[in-house]
This record gives C-alpha cells, structure tokens and sequence, in this order.
C-alpha cells in the first residue's frame, strides 16, 4: 500500500485566540511575558500556535538567561526587532504547510 500524505493549510489564530494562548501560555512559564498578551498578539499577528509558542519560550529562556538583571520588555523588544529585520513576518504566503505522513517520494 502506498504511503499517504495529506497537506493541510492552517489559518493563524485570530486576535482574540492569540490573546487567549498567550494569557494561558504566560500563566504556565510564570505569569509574565513583558508586554500585555493583547499587545503581543497584535505585534506578531499573522503568527501560528506554535510561532507564538516559539516566541514565548525564547523570551522567557533569555530571562532567565540574564538573571538576576533581567527586563523582559528589552528582551521582547530586541527579539520583536530582530524578527523585524530578519524578515519572519508571518504572512498567508509565508506560513508554512504541515505535512502528515512519510514523505512521497518521487
């Protein structure tokens, strides 16, 4: 029987479901994630679960990273920047596929 792959393209969550991921993300990693989850979720619009997920833990391992003389605010700043010059803004075009199964081969 041959393998079978099924590509499915995930719209990213809307305002109000960032919102609420980010809230519930920042109460299981402590509580704070420098800015307000509204804030956050407006400033990566466009990013999927998993991106904002990505996000989160980044921010929260270079705290941690930088203790005792941590500030969150800077660290999101620098990570919103970085995401900003890099190009990782997650557009419809960007975002990528999820693929389950083995891969096809040709």
């Amino acid at each position: 029987m041959a393998p079978i792959q099924i590509r499915a393209e995930l719209d990213a969550p809307s305002r109000t479901q960032a919102t609420r991921f980010l809230e519930r993300l920042a109460a299981r990693l402590g509580g704070d994630l420098g800015f307000a989850p509204r804030t956050l979720a407006d400033k990566l619009a466009g990013a999927s679960y998993a991106e904002l997920e990505e996000f989160a833990l980044d921010v929260r391992r270079r705290a941690i990273l930088e203790l005792p003389d941590n500030n969150l605010r800077r660290i999101v700043q620098e990570r919103l920047g970085t995401q900003a010059r890099s190009g990782n803004g997650m557009t419809a075009e960007r975002r990528p596929l999820l693929a389950f199964g083995p891969p096809v081969v040709g």
